[in-house]
């Protein structure tokens, strides 16, 4: 079973890479690969790192704008890698810049998205919020309010508890339930 998992942050690296060793761990499957956009925390986890985090993570609008030609050229190489050799589900880890873009083209495939560690829509570009109705299949919240906020913009939304605080065995659970 491939998953796609998709963090362009050194906060969503670790993350993932805290996810990917609990979904091996739990599903012990030796036919379970992992790979995406990914930095080294995930690469040590042993997913697949088809676009380097570091390639594409970039601060302030002039950056963004002076690297978007790289930005572009990894995003179509993940989605090549996507149409290559389709996942099963794709996990999108905050990076909404990136994620929201690339939730879209996943949904066009028909590729389920869980987007774990929501944007924060509830403080700044609420109007995202019609983006993650239509292309997000689950978010997954870390904060308990982020719950309340999802459910009544009418999200299908389960609260996990934070990474570095709560036990993942949830988002674990529901990725088990939605893959397998």
């Amino acid at each position: 079973m491939r998953i796609l998992m998709s963090a362009g942050e050194a906060s969503g690296d670790m993350y993932g890479a805290q996810l990917v060793r609990a979904l091996r761990n739990r599903l012990a499957n030796d036919d379970l690969q992992f790979f995406g956009l990914c930095g080294p925390a995930m690469k040590s986890a042993e997913c697949d790192d088809t676009v380097k985090a570091e390639d594409v993570a970039v601060v302030g609008l002039l950056e963004v704008v002076r690297h978007l030609p790289r930005i572009k050229k990894r995003f179509n190489a993940l989605l090549k890698e996507v149409d290559r050799d389709r996942p099963a589900i794709a996990v999108l880890i905050d990076f909404p810049d990136f994620n929201l873009r690339l939730a879209k083209e996943l949904h066009v495939r028909k590729i389920p998205v869980v987007y774990f560690i929501s944007p924060q829509l509830w403080a700044w570009r609420k109007g995202r919020i019609q983006q993650i109705k239509k292309y997000v299949d689950k978010m997954i919240v870390i904060f308990p309010f982020e719950e309340a906020f999802y459910q009544k913009h009418g999200v299908d939304v389960e609260y996990v508890g934070h990474p570095l605080a709560d036990d993942p065995a949830d988002l674990v659970d529901y990725l088990e339930g939605e893959a397998g």
